[in-house]
């Protein structure tokens, strides 16, 4: 074993004598005991990869008086910097972001601004004509893929909804929004909102 050892500082040596050093050799030369090799400090690997996740915003208008539901399209939404704190404290029990992180609460909105991932509340959120903050109707819809809706019903005309969102459950910290394809809602008129969510 000593000589194995021994050999392959010898070869290690060679190389460096010869210009091809090794990625872990930081320096070589004659020192007061002979030939001596310099190992430089190895950092300890980084993660390669990162839980994310990917979600949709989808919409749908029924007209008062009306069966018939109206597609109104799908974006992509935003995870805002809390959400991802969020979703990790939990899946590792850290109780930095406390109990109730579950993303249940569905807000709407009339955005104003740039939505950003240091967001902490939606621009323009919603509080009257029975468009306010609700606690939505989440489920497992197949292996990694959630989705949480809530229909609402407008007791007012002319209310434009243009973003959405989705707080935790005791409506205090954004976890994620979106912009969404612009809806005119009047009185009567009802809009499904639905966030579908896949961890990647």
């Amino acid at each position: 074993m000593k000589t194995y050892g021994l050999l392959m500082l010898f070869l290690v040596g060679m190389a460096c004598a010869a210009g091809d050093r090794p990625a872990f050799v930081s320096g070589t030369g004659w020192g007061n005991t002979g030939w001596f090799i310099q190992i430089a400090p190895q950092s300890a690997p980084g993660p390669t990869a990162s839980l994310d996740w990917n979600g949709l915003v989808c919409t749908e208008i029924q007209r008062a008086g009306t069966d018939t539901w109206i597609d109104n399209g799908c974006n992509h939404n935003l995870i805002t910097n809390t959400g991802k704190n969020m979703s990790v404290c939990d899946l590792f029990g850290i109780a930095t972001y406390g109990t109730t992180n579950q993303w249940t609460q569905i807000a709407l909105g009339q955005n104003v601004t740039a939505m950003a991932a240091t967001d902490t509340a939606l621009s323009g959120i919603y509080s009257t004509c029975n468009l306010g903050i609700a606690g939505g109707t989440a489920a497992l819809v197949a292996t990694g893929n959630v989705s949480v809706s809530n229909i609402w019903t407008s007791s007012c005309d002319a209310q434009t909804i243009t973003a959405a969102a989705l707080y935790n459950a005791t409506n205090s910290k954004l976890a994620a929004e979106a912009v969404v394809t612009s809806a005119t809602l009047n009185n009567g008129d009802k809009l499904t909102l639905t966030y579908y969510g896949a961890q990647t």
